[in-house]
């Protein structure tokens, strides 16, 4: 290793590096003035290497690491000019400036700013970095107001979460590229952590080699509030968020934190001699899943906090607490849920959306039963505890046909022997996603049989479950039944997901 190699390493770590000092700055009556009681200096003295300069590095090709030590900014350049991401906190500004110079290149060639999202510790070096290089901003129209009018939407009043206001001079769409010479990039709208959350992708090459980098935008909750919401729909964008990434495979990962993705082991590395320090295909797979994992948690946490989740009956009930009028539905979930509890996040089809399963499931005059299944429950065994359930309603003086099981995956499997075992003709009956090969052949040969009403339900992309017609063909004592396949291309994930499609039908089933 060099000797500038082994001093920018000492450097790196220890953090000492000043470059202000070292190189030029913004020119006169460009400066933000910061002071003590800037409402942004709380966050420099909480978190210390948010504000710490570290060199400036080329991570491949024509991109380069101009953040702080805690606080990810980057610059795309090119012969035309160059593209700088994220401003970290206001008095970054000129520290990003500073690290642009050492590399040798101009603020003043800056000529587009991007951002990630709107909150402070991204965005509050924008405003004097698109003074100091007169470059044109691009941002979502989700983040927008917050980004112009210098506020954290949903705590709007709240002074420590400011930042200076900045002109947005063109809203970039989903899937919409920003060209400047030779560099294309490609919004990503990945909504949640901000309601205008962009994660950007551009496409490099580094010798023979092509390479997909992602600019990722967050997908942590932090301190955004799920319940209330943040801002309205903030739920569904987080969820929307993990659907449209989890498949994503990029192959160097950054982020406006980067800790995220541990951008200073990696350069470490790659002063070590490693050219492919900051590639790594798995990495943005295992974090998504991880964040989403929080999310669930931090959802379910949550509710508990706001008292949500009361009202969902188990199944273990006394006879006191039936009431002859009410509608009553059995939900039997997924073996997902068995094997991992709740909240879990499955690494395919993701979050288990459990709860607000069931909070859909319990409309008007209709009481939820529904638990979660010891881990390897006997399907068996299991079935005839869910009878037992529904025989102490009917003996009670439910009616019959007041009285639905609804299962989805093993569930559902359970659900076809409740019904084998009843032969109740007026119990109605939902299977999501249970007709799987190994399943029907095994009823077919052991003469299980279905009564009652029944509707199968299965995302047509589904590898797993497949139709339930021959199951159909061979009960001779079925009431109503019918298959939905639904075109979502959820495959097996539907089941995971609290989508009306599914849910709706079977809350109404068999009126459809």
């Amino acid at each position: 290793m060099s000797l500038q190699a082994k001093l920018s390493r000492i450097l790196l770590i220890t953090g000492i590096v000043s470059l202000a000092a070292c190189s030029p700055v913004a020119p006169a009556g460009k400066t933000l003035s910061i002071t003590e009681n800037s409402p942004w200096e709380q966050w420099a003295k909480s978190y210390p290497t948010w504000v710490e300069s570290v060199e400036p590095y080329n991570i491949v090709s024509n991109i380069y690491y101009v953040g702080s030590k805690g606080l990810g900014s980057y610059l795309l350049t090119s012969a035309d000019g160059h593209i700088l991401i994220d401003g970290g906190l206001p008095q970054n500004s000129e520290m990003i400036i500073a690290s642009i110079s050492a590399l040798g290149f101009d603020i003043g060639d800056v000529k587009i700013l991007l951002n990630s999202h709107a909150h402070m510790d991204h965005s509050g070096g924008l405003a004097n970095l698109k003074t100091s290089s007169g470059a044109q901003l691009i941002a979502s129209e989700g983040d927008r107001s917050a980004l112009e009018g210098g506020f954290y939407l949903g705590f709007e009043d709240q002074k420590q979460y400011a930042a200076p206001p900045v002109k947005v001079d063109r809203i970039v769409a989903d899937k919409e590229q920003v060209t400047l010479g030779s560099t294309i990039i490609t919004a990503q709208h990945t909504p949640g952590h901000t309601k205008g959350c962009t994660s950007w992708t551009t496409s490099v090459s580094s010798g023979a080699e092509e390479y997909q980098v992602l600019f990722f935008c967050s997908a942590s909750v932090a301190g955004n509030k799920l319940i209330p919401e943040q801002y309205q729909g903030i739920i569904q964008d987080y969820r929307d968020t993990f659907d449209t990434t989890r498949t994503w495979t990029p192959d160097i990962s950054l982020s406006n934190h980067p800790g995220l993705f541990g951008q200073n082991k990696k350069y470490l590395r790659k002063l070590d001699g490693d050219p492919n320090a900051f590639v790594d295909r798995n990495e943005f797979h295992t974090t998504i899943l991880k964040l989403e994992q929080r999310f669930s948690e931090r959802l379910h946490q949550a509710r508990i906090d706001a008292n949500l989740t009361t009202g969902i009956s188990q199944f273990s009930f006394d006879n006191e607490n039936i009431q002859t009028e009410k509608n009553y539905l059995f939900f039997l979930h997924n073996i997902s849920l068995e094997n991992d509890g709740f909240p879990s996040t499955h690494d395919r089809f993701g979050e288990n959306q459990y709860w607000d399963i069931l909070n859909k499931l319990q409309t008007g005059n209709t009481v939820v039963v529904s638990e979660l299944r010891p881990t390897g429950a006997d399907v068996e065994e299991y079935a005839q505890h869910v009878l037992d359930q529904v025989n102490q309603l009917i003996n009670y003086g439910v009616p019959a046909n007041q009285i639905k099981i609804v299962g989805a995956s093993k569930g559902a499997y359970i659900a076809t022997l409740v019904s084998h075992r009843a032969k109740n003709s007026d119990l109605k009956f939902v299977l999501a996603a249970g007709c799987s090969t190994g399943v029907v052949d095994y009823m077919l040969d052991n003469n299980i049989h279905l009564y009652g009403d029944v509707l199968t339900i299965r995302d047509k992309s589904d590898e797993l479950a497949g139709s339930c017609e021959n199951i159909f063909q061979s009960s001779n004592f079925l009431g109503q039944n019918d298959e939905l396949i639904l075109e979502l291309d959820l495959g097996h994930g539907l089941i995971f997901k609290s989508l009306n499609e599914w849910i709706t039908p079977a809350i109404r089933w068999p009126e459809l």
